[in-house]
């Protein structure tokens, strides 16, 4: 059985004797062997008043949803020295179980700028760790599920990660040191979605990103039905780029057992993400539908075949009814008729006065209507 005095120096597992620094100064560590002895040895505990950090494997933070932890290594000496040890699998156990020296590292991460609307703390989980395999302290950092507003938010970001670390041993109470981490932002899709339908064989995917993950971004159709457009970046708005997805057999897509995808990458970050692609059904019987170009061409002919004969039967009403209005006109129209001889009326007789005006032609104005 091991054991420690004063018990305030050291944390030792009296099972294995595996010991964790507490404060420093001098310890007396007994160890009793049964049916042998006991055995007792004076050890001085010495302190570090610095903390140096180590980057892991990646160099850079990113909010990228399910991307890989990140590290930031402490180590409570000048970096050349670790606590790493010999020690025997009970000895590690006791370490990893029982003693658990990460909770004695509090770690925490806040953005650079000032500019940005969300915290640091609503978008990394941090977790305090201990790798025996290293012999150092861990400062573990995961991106948590963030709703869209976020990821929209923080997709053009010019920022940097600070991680600040302390220790709780006498020496750094209250002392909080940091590091500042390169901040690389997901990537923002507008869609999650894209629809076609016979009429409508092509749609425009939009992502919104910093220029460094733009530059590694990669969208691929899921399958050959579909095609997608090399980018077009917007130059209203910087950071936006532009996909035009199109369908090349509508026929093969809507008959796909199994859902069409466009599955956008970033090499960068390792963010994946895919868009749903969904054919409309009932837009052409079954039997119908033929390829895609010569289908789309018959169905522009068709519509244009409706507009002539709309527009040829427009013309057809307009001169009818114009022909009928000139004849309705030509009917009323008084006619001049001008006689050669006197028509002798019924009921009316000359004047005797003048027998020369009796032989003079009579002259009238006659108006027929029909």
């Amino acid at each position: 059985m091991w054991r420690i005095s004063p018990s305030d120096k050291l944390d030792v597992d009296s099972v294995s004797g595996a010991a964790l620094v507490k404060n420093t100064g001098t310890a007396t560590v007994f160890h009793d062997i049964p049916g042998i002895g006991k055995t007792y040895r004076e050890v001085v505990v010495n302190g570090s008043s610095n903390l140096s950090f180590q980057i892991g494997q990646k160099n850079y933070l990113t909010n990228a949803p399910d991307s890989s932890a990140f590290h930031v290594l402490v180590a409570t000496s000048s970096g050349r020295e670790t606590l790493k040890g010999p020690c025997s699998p009970l000895q590690l156990s006791a370490i990893t179980n029982r003693l658990l020296p990460e909770s004695y590292l509090k770690c925490g991460v806040g953005f650079s700028s000032t500019m940005l609307d969300v915290s640091a703390g609503e978008v990394f989980l941090v977790q305090s760790g201990f790798s025996i395999q290293e012999g150092l302290y861990a400062c573990v950092i995961t991106a948590k599920p963030q709703p869209s507003e976020v990821l929209l938010a923080l997709s053009l970001a010019d920022a940097s990660v600070y991680v600040t670390v302390s220790h709780s041993s006498d020496q750094r109470k209250g002392d909080t040191q940091r590091i500042l981490v390169p901040f690389l932002p997901a990537f923002y899709l507008y869609q999650s979605e894209l629809v076609f339908s016979i009429t409508q064989l092509t749609g425009v995917l939009r992502v919104l990103g910093v220029e460094k993950v733009l530059e590694k971004l990669e969208v691929q159709p899921s399958s050959p039905a579909l095609t997608v457009m090399p980018p077009e970046r917007s130059l209203s708005m910087p950071g936006l780029v532009s996909y035009v997805v199109g369908v090349v057999n509508f026929t093969s897509l809507q008959q796909m057992p199994a859902p069409a995808f466009v599955n956008v990458s970033c090499a960068l970050t390792a963010q994946r993400a895919a868009v749903a692609v969904r054919a409309l059904t009932g837009e052409c019987a079954p039997g119908q539908c033929r390829e895609v170009g010569v289908h789309h061409r018959l169905a522009s002919s068709y519509q244009v075949l409706l507009f002539t004969l709309f527009a040829v039967s427009a013309l057809t009403a307009v001169m009818f009814l114009a022909h009928n209005a000139f004849l309705t006109r030509l009917q009323t129209v008084p006619v001049v008729y001008v006689p050669t001889a006197a028509v002798p009326q019924t009921g009316y007789s000359y004047p005797a006065s003048s027998q020369h005006e009796r032989n003079r032609p009579q002259l009238g104005l006659w108006s027929v209507r029909r």
